[in-house]
């Protein structure tokens, strides 16, 4: 019988966009879980509207412990 634990099951990821120089359009993330996924495909992808003004930051909740990496770019003219 496995012992109780007081970790949580899964985790919340936030993440804070500083220097976004223009203020519009969307910013498209990619959150990977492993190495070899950097290559191919996201285990997450989230759009966010960038805001006129203030702060921009991402949540991503029910995440299970790990290790992930981050890859963003801003879409300026809707094309992607």
């Amino acid at each position: 019988v496995a012992a109780p634990t007081d970790e949580p099951k899964t985790h919340t990821l936030t993440v804070r966009f500083d220097n976004v120089q223009q203020r519009s359009g969307t910013l498209n993330v990619a959150i990977y879980n492993d190495d070899p996924a950097l290559n191919g495909a996201a285990f997450r992808k989230v759009r966010l509207t960038v805001p006129a003004t203030g702060e921009i930051t991402l949540s991503v909740a029910d995440l299970p412990a790990g290790r992930y990496a981050i890859r963003s770019y801003q879409d300026l003219n809707g094309n992607f």
